[in-house]
Order: structure tokens, then sequence, then C-alpha cells
């Protein structure tokens, strides 16, 4: 019993290389030397998040929240882009989280990345969101996607 409270659980790997590379591209975001690709990555993520829940009970929620909030100053500030689903994700995330859709996040950006594609808060929202999914993907499946994805992105890096 003892033993098992000590014992760490494997790392899952494509949910953290996924925070990571956000992580990366929020801290490189707006940089007029930094040249950006991460839509396939944003897709993908979107895809493996489809169905899963934030997890109410990590810290980091505060964070996101924070970052969240940006995102929908941002696209409450951009002539065309509608906030409101952006908003709406803000409240049910300081409300407790519970039962905020992790794809959720990932729609809103996508259906305004025109907005949001270069936007440093962006990714350090996503970041926070995909680190509290609960039940990330990790078989065989969803690591050979990611691969093919980083491989894509590198391609375009390489043009």
């Amino acid at each position: 019993m003892i033993k098992d409270t000590f014992t760490r659980k494997p790392a899952n790997s494509c949910q953290e290389t996924i925070v990571d590379i956000l992580r990366e591209e929020a801290a490189l975001a707006g940089s007029e030397s930094h040249k950006s690709m991460p839509l396939p990555l944003i897709e993908l993520a979107a895809k493996h998040g489809k169905g899963l829940v934030v997890d109410p009970e990590k810290l980091i929620r505060f964070h996101a929240l924070d970052c969240w909030n940006s995102v929908g100053n941002k696209l409450a500030a951009t002539p065309g882009a509608r906030s409101d689903e952006a908003r709406f994700l803000e409240g049910s995330l300081a409300a407790a989280g519970c039962g905020v859709y992790v794809d959720s996040f990932f729609d809103v950006v996508l259906d305004n990345w025109s907005a949001l594609g270069s936007y440093t808060y962006t990714f350090r929202a996503l970041a926070d969101i995909v680190e509290m999914g609960v039940g990330w993907p990790d078989d065989h499946v969803s690591r050979t996607e990611l691969e093919c994805c980083l491989n894509e992105i590198i391609g375009g890096l390489d043009e």
C-alpha cells in the first residue's frame, strides 16, 4: 500500500510533447525572427482532445483562466471576431471548471485562427488546457499521428 503511494504513473508522452511545444510557441510568438507553423499541431490537439474534460483540481487552472481571459479580450478587440464562446468558456473555467471540454477551447482558436494564430496567450492558454486534460490518448496511433504532425511542421520550416 505505501509502495503504491510513491509509485509515479508513467508520463503521457503525447500530452507532454504537445504542452512543451505550445509553451515554446508562446515564448516565441510575435517575435520577428520566429517562423511559426503550429496550425497542424493545433488541429491534431483538437482531434486528440475531442470529448476530454479538464481536471478542475489542477492549480494551473488559474493560469489558464488568466491566459484565456486575454484570448477573449483579443477576440473582443478584433473586428469580425466573435468572443461570446470564448467568454462562455472563461466563465465555465472560472466556475470550478467542471464539465468543460478540452476541444471547445481548440474550436474557438481554430474558428478565429487569423486573430489568434500568432498571439502568445493563445498558446499559453492551450498549453494549460492540454495539461489539464484527463484521459489524453497515448497509444501507438496517437504517437504516430503526433510524429507525422511534427515532421510536417519541421518540413514547413525548412522551406
